[in-house]
């Protein structure tokens, strides 16, 4: 073995090892594992063509969702994975950039201060089209802090 080659080696295995550290810390912050403060946002993601805004009060998932597409939609549906959630809201027609807000009974925890995750799916016809009307489907993860008023 030549001692260019060998170098050569020696610097790759230090280059590949910095680059999976980086990629490691990289991912960690992206989680929020070193995010600041001992409250942890209300997040939305993962959703198309919606915005979405929430908060928990009560063990009420209150979802405000907001038509970001280009049409009117018809939310015929919201589901959430977590157990017991029931969708107590009015469903109807969402004209472009228009807000409504969905409350989920039972879609989060009760007791104040404790974290949730759950998985929700918006089920939503476009209401302008004949050739293929739906259904189509929107979904994404919302987690935070839950809050008694």
């Amino acid at each position: 073995m030549q001692k260019g080659q060998s170098t050569t080696e020696y610097l790759l295995v230090y280059v590949l090892a910095i680059l999976v550290v980086a990629i490691a810390l990289a991912l960690l912050f992206y989680l929020g594992v070193f995010s600041a403060g001992s409250t942890r946002q209300n997040t939305a993601t993962g959703f198309v063509g919606f915005g979405i805004s929430q908060n928990c009060v009560n063990g009420t998932l209150n979802m405000t969702v907001t038509n970001t597409q280009t049409f009117p939609v018809e939310v015929t549906g919201i589901n959430s994975t977590f157990p017991g959630a029931v969708n107590s809201s009015k469903l109807g027609i969402l004209q472009t950039d228009q807000s409504q807000v969905f409350n989920l009974s039972n879609a989060c925890p009760s007791k104040s201060s404790s974290k949730y995750s759950s998985y929700v799916i918006i089920i939503y016809n476009e209401s302008s089209s004949d050739l293929y009307p739906g259904p189509y489907f929107s979904n994404g993860t919302i987690s935070g802090m839950s809050a008694v008023s």
